[in-house]
């Protein structure tokens, strides 16, 4: 994903590319990690700096043809428990609200 600025009645969250890390490797246990810094800004000012990451873990197989397509299918979860963590976090609430 490029670079990008999400913007907001007084403000603007800039959004950059999600370094993840997504495993199949596993007998049965597929896992997935990611790591995002999120900045608020408000003219030219930022309000909230914050770092969030989330963790990921689904039921998957050793056969790579059963492992591969799970992990594609599982990064979505992650980056969306990813993005709930932001959305509920009473500080960004209050930066992107005021």
């Amino acid at each position: 994903m490029a670079d990008a600025v999400l913007k907001y009645s007084g403000g603007e969250l800039p959004l950059a590319e999600v370094p993840a890390s997504v495993g199949a490797s596993g007998f049965n246990i597929g896992s997935g990690i990611c790591e995002v810094e999120f900045n608020v800004t408000k003219d030219t000012l930022i309000v909230l700096n914050k770092k969030i990451s989330q963790r990921h873990q689904w039921e998957s197989s050793f056969v790579a043809a059963v492992a591969i397509p799970k992990a594609i299918n599982e990064y979505p979860v992650l980056i969306e428990k990813l993005l709930n963590d932001l959305f509920v976090d009473k500080e960004f609430i209050k930066a992107v609200g005021s």
